[in-house]
């Protein structure tokens, strides 16, 4: 396994773990010791957040993300092609301003802290410029791992996640 893909793999283990224990703990505070933690609140959502990210990195990746083809699979070669390089075009712009907002907003909200953990809320926004070239890393990666096939005029989007032909 290549070392950055143990690296997703692992970082986003982890944020599994670290968000699900604190709505646990958080819930052992609220219902069963009735003393509610705040701080744990506001971990969990951070955590959250940046599973999510890393996620979406994951499963970009192996571009498995959720897609409704039915429009796509019946179309002849050519416009399968047309419609990846539409989807190729409007995923990389996405997630160019994607990035660019987040550190817009990592260094707007780097001044102001959450109130119960006390460390920065850019952190909560951190994950867009840090995970949005890695998504960008793996859009491209797939392109280049279509491209014999685009090139042969084969069908894209009969292609298995693991990019096995149908």
């Amino acid at each position: 396994m290549d070392p950055l893909k143990r690296l997703c793999e692992g970082a986003l283990a982890l944020t599994v773990v670290a968000a699900s224990g604190a709505v646990f703990a958080q819930v052992i505070c609220r219902y069963v010791l009735n003393d509610p933690s705040t701080w744990l609140d506001e971990f969990a959502v951070l955590a959250f957040a940046w599973m999510i990210m890393i996620g979406a990195a994951v499963v970009q990746r192996d571009d498995a993300h959720m897609q409704i083809d039915s429009f796509v699979r019946p179309l002849p070669a050519f416009w399968q092609s047309a419609a990846y390089f539409v989807r190729f075009a409007c995923v990389a712009a996405t997630v160019v301003i994607v990035f660019w907002q987040g550190w817009l907003l990592t260094n707007k909200m780097s001044f102001i802290e959450y109130p119960a953990m006390e460390i920065s809320r850019g952190y909560l926004f951190a994950i867009l410029p840090v995970c949005m070239p890695l998504i960008l890393y793996y859009l491209v990666r797939n392109l280049v791992k279509d491209w014999p096939l685009i090139r042969r005029g084969g069908k894209v989007f009969d292609k298995a996640p693991s990019g096995d032909v149908l």
